[in-house]
């Protein structure tokens, strides 16, 4: 039996071997990259204010979690890891703000053994600009690649830290071209909605898991699909407590 935590002040026991080849793997899949229509995204927002309602209240549905995938997420630290935090964040929480340093100390502390996975979960019915800025790191990623996605992340939670205010939409270009990258290619991709879906698949995913608070955690071990689940911005020490739990060496 292995033991899933949870830091909904509840835990829950699975079968080990009732879980294997659940947790699901999109390494092959390659979302359309479109705008939504105004009504469809509304409804969809709604739908999934409705959802995060829910599971704040009930146990979270883990039977949709999917693998860490070079291809489909971003991956900070060695790609072929043992473990990953896997991170559901929000580009305008401050507490996704504060927590952010903590995966990158423990990536470096771990060395090659352990990375970090951001997938986005932006709080679209109290964010407005969530949305937009999860949109904005995709183009970057697109452009730059997964180190300029990584670069434009850290340079939107430093903003936050350097001015005490969220990053205006109208600073999202100068801050592509702040690493290089062409504003006029990053203001057409930006503007024409491109990522919109990709970032709303992510969401969509993380609202059936059950996750409701950001940012939200899973650690995983990627050789046995173990996983322990931290919801809210935990310390480094609670973070090494239950990589600890998870190693297999």
């Amino acid at each position: 039996m292995k033991l899933t935590k949870f830091h909904k002040r509840f835990s829950i026991e699975e079968d080990k071997e009732s879980k294997k080849g659940e947790m699901k793997s999109f390494a092959g899949i390659h979302p359309k990259e479109n705008k939504i229509p105004s009504q469809t995204f509304y409804k969809f927002r709604d739908h999934v204010r409705n959802k995060q309602q829910q599971s704040c209240t009930q146990k979270p549905d883990l039977s949709t979690i999917r693998e860490v995938s070079r291809i489909r997420d971003h991956i900070y630290g060695n790609p072929e890891a043992e473990l990953s935090i896997v991170e559901y964040l929000d580009f305008e929480c401050l507490y996704c703000k504060d927590f952010n340093p903590v995966p990158k100390q423990l990536v470096h502390l771990f060395g090659g053994s352990l990375n970090w996975v951001c997938r986005h979960y932006p709080a679209i019915y109290k964010n407005p600009g969530a949305l937009i800025k999860a949109e904005a790191s995709e183009c970057a990623n697109k452009l730059g690649g997964n180190d300029a996605f990584w670069k434009y992340a850290e340079l939107i939670f430093s903003y936050h830290l350097e001015s005490g205010m969220i990053i205006p939409r109208n600073r999202l270009i100068p801050l592509a071209e702040k690493i290089g990258l062409s504003g006029h290619r990053f203001k057409h991709m930006l503007t024409s909605g491109r990522f919109q879906f990709r970032v709303l698949e992510d969401l969509m995913e993380g609202t059936d898991i059950g996750i409701c608070q950001t940012p939200s955690s899973f650690i995983m071990n990627n050789r046995t699909g173990e996983f322990i689940l931290d919801l809210g911005a935990l310390s480094l020490g609670d973070l090494m407590y239950d990589i600890g739990v998870l190693e297999t060496n």
